[in-house]
């Protein structure tokens, strides 16, 4: 959506994301030819698309964020981004043979890891929370060690039969989500775009 945006922006909404998918069928789908990176970006460039290989470079090569806040308000979007920090155990846990909780993988540099945690392990506790396989003890965890990042947290578990305590320290990972709202007085080179993106149509 950010390209359909882009390109309508650039071309007074004469053009849009779907000339590109349409001359990625015609020349190359329906004479049986694939097509490369460099291809789409020319596509993407002769539909109007403004600086094509930064936005690659940036966003798609790239690791920095998505602009939606600099791309949408030009359809006339407004857009509200919220974050917020969460504590992240990072391990995979389901209902064993026992009906306890067995550890199925652990992510990469999270807390789990840190603490030792191993696939095979039935989990039991996570700091005060007892990992229920009934309840959705993620939440009560989340709930219970927002804001605490850097405190101990001790993780109970069974290795092999032989109960063992687990020490670590809460980690939080921060979730970014957006709101999307129709700009209160869109300029009328705004409300088109919208249309268009509403109705899938070009032109004036």
């Amino acid at each position: 959506m950010l390209f359909d945006v882009a390109i309508r922006d650039a071309t007074d909404n004469r053009k849009s994301l779907d000339d590109v998918t349409r001359a990625l069928y015609t020349r190359f789908y329906q004479r049986r030819k694939g097509f490369r990176t460099a291809d789409l970006l020319g596509l993407l460039r002769e539909a109007g698309m403004p600086d094509v290989d930064g936005f690659y470079q940036r966003y798609i090569n790239g690791r920095e964020p998505l602009p939606y806040e600099s791309v949408f308000p030009k359809a006339g979007i407004a857009v509200a981004r919220q974050t917020q920090s969460s504590p992240f155990l990072g391990v995979n846990a389901q209902p064993g043979d026992s009906g306890k909780l067995v550890v199925q993988g652990v992510v990469p540099g999270s807390a789990a890891e840190a603490a030792g945690l191993e696939p095979g392990d039935v989990l039991l506790k996570v700091g005060e929370i007892e990992t229920r396989p009934d309840e959705d003890w993620g939440v009560k965890f989340r709930d219970g060690y927002r804001g605490q990042a850097g405190a101990p947290l001790v993780i109970g578990v069974t290795r092999a039969g032989r109960a063992l305590s687990l020490s670590t320290q809460v980690r939080e990972r921060t979730l970014v989500s957006f709101t999307l709202t129709p700009a209160p007085s869109p300029s009328a080179k705004q409300a088109k775009i919208w249309s268009g993106l509403a109705t899938g149509s070009t032109g004036n």
